[in-house]
């Protein structure tokens, strides 16, 4: 696309939206000025046909997406300024249904969302190579789930705000497994119950 023919769309939305007002320009300029972040806004720079505006953030931040009654509503990308970015949808500003958080030290989350947080099933993958599937609860892991460690380890188990509780199932790499207890994250010495040749000699 030429810069005149840019221009000429560019002045033909901007007539548009002064002509039909709120009605038809609330996603893009007129209701950015209101409201916690949005008072933070800065200018929309064009207009993705794909994802909707692109609206720069005087924070650094950038939100590329759909917008309805004034607020983030339906499919939308949101890029922070220290790296990380959110993929998904939103519902009334918060991230709500599926979505990925790309974090900027290479780890990630695919799962569901409620009221901006994790909540559901998910899968969380470290930096590390590792990796964590199952439930989640306001942005904690809580309830079973499996840690798969890039060794090949694994363990299965249930945890409680973040944290390992309870029994659990430690499974190597080489076929052997081991019956853990912990409590808060830590493995509690003496109850764990211990049946297999390799665990008999930790």
């Amino acid at each position: 696309m030429s810069v005149k023919t840019f221009l000429y769309l560019c002045c033909i939305f901007i007539t548009h939206c002064h002509v039909l007002d709120y009605f038809q320009c609330n996603h893009v300029s007129v209701a950015m000025r209101r409201g916690s972040e949005r008072d933070n806004y800065d200018h929309v720079y064009s207009v993705n046909e794909q994802r909707g505006p692109i609206v720069y953030y005087a924070s650094g931040n950038r939100y590329e997406g759909t917008w309805m009654d004034d607020k983030k509503n339906g499919q939308g990308v949101y890029y922070f300024a220290d790296g990380n970015r959110y993929e998904g949808t939103w519902i009334d500003e918060k991230r709500n249904g599926q979505g990925v958080y790309y974090y900027a030290d290479g780890s990630r989350y695919e799962g569901t969302w409620i009221d901006g947080k994790k909540n559901g099933q998910g899968v969380y993958y470290f930096a590390s190579g590792n990796r964590y599937e199952g439930t989640w609860m306001d942005d904690n892991m809580n309830g079973q789930g499996v840690h798969y460690y890039a060794d090949g380890d694994r363990y299965e188990g249930t945890w409680i705000d973040g944290n390992r509780n309870g029994q659990g199932v430690h499974y190597y790499a080489d076929g052997s497994q081991e019956e853990i207890f912990y409590v808060n994250g830590v493995e509690t010495s003496g109850v764990a119950t211990c049946s297999t040749p390799r665990c008999m000699l930790m």
